[in-house]
């Protein structure tokens, strides 16, 4: 479960930095980037419950 925490704090650590970003193509791309990997993190958190 650890690890599942530690992906989570370094998923907002990059949502905080996409936030601030100065070019809004840069942060469209880093969004779909973050997305998929929330997607990943919360499929391994399922995964390691059922």
């Amino acid at each position: 479960m650890r690890i599942e925490l530690a992906g989570c704090r370094e998923v907002s650590a990059r949502l905080h930095s996409i936030q601030t970003a100065p070019s809004a193509r840069r942060a469209t791309a880093e969004w779909v980037g973050l997305a998929n990997e929330i997607d990943a993190q919360i499929n391994n958190v399922l995964a390691t419950l059922g």
